[in-house]
């Protein structure tokens, strides 16, 4: 983990000590984040990515590295306290993933060559595990007061769950492709849902013991870091109620 990153989280965790519910900054909308666009996000918009040897490659990473500075620059500019430690270290760790998977010779690029082919053939349903991660989060804003961390922990953990038992059933489980997107999934979102997460794991029996929660009344928000940003403003509510 980078210095910065350290920081970061450490910043992060002594807000979890007692924040004030983050809102933006004068003169910042949240339009502005969605204008930066989250295609960064493998397979949470689209089935298939191109392989290193297309055209389209070289397009997508310089896309990708340009919608993570934006990103990383509302939340600068925008955020405060929580939200904005959270922003930073998720932007960090996609930024310097991104880098990586897209400089040849690195194992990241290696690895993303290795794991391309079986990736699209699981993109259909890659994308649908993104879908799910997408709702379960939505859903969880709306979670009575303290619980929606737990709903957004156990979210996560089914889309990832999701994820694998796609690729094993289409790549086979030995298969370089769970590495990658598990890494990514695991960097972006996992790194920071991890220090407040506790029991709400992967296949808990907690998780499974939470109540379905009722149909929203408002629109769903689709984008998936605005919907990080506004989890992590539950932080406080869930101390007060511990």
């Amino acid at each position: 983990m980078g210095r910065s990153r350290l920081s970061a989280v450490c910043i992060f965790v002594t807000c979890l000590l007692g924040v004030s519910r983050a809102q933006l900054k004068p003169g910042c909308s949240v339009s502005q984040l969605h204008a930066c666009g989250e295609d960064y996000l493998v397979y949470s918009n689209t089935t298939r990515q191109p392989e290193p040897d297309e055209e389209q490659f070289q397009i997508n990473c310089e896309l990708y590295s340009k919608q993570i500075a934006c990103t990383v620059q509302f939340a600068e500019k925008c955020l405060e306290n929580v939200p904005r430690a959270v922003a930073l270290v998720a932007m960090e760790a996609a930024g310097e993933d991104f880098e990586a998977a897209c400089t040849e010779g690195t194992d990241r690029y290696d690895l993303y060559k290795d794991s391309i082919k079986c990736l699209n053939n699981a993109g259909v349903q890659l994308n649908s595990c993104f879908g799910l991660l997408r709702g379960g989060l939505a859903e969880s804003v709306g979670a009575p007061q303290g619980r929606t961390i737990h709903y957004a922990c156990c979210a996560y953990h089914s889309s990832l769950e999701c994820v694998e038992s796609s690729l094993d059933s289409v790549c086979g489980s030995s298969s370089t492709a769970k590495d990658y997107v598990t890494n990514v999934m695991e960097r972006i979102f996992g790194q920071v849902l991890s220090l407040v997460c506790g029991p709400y794991t992967k296949g808990s029996a907690d998780c499974d013991a939470l109540p379905k929660l009722p149909p929203q009344s408002s629109a769903k928000k689709t984008n998936l870091i605005e919907l990080v940003i506004e989890i992590t403003n539950s932080f406080r509510n869930k101390k007060k109620k511990n």
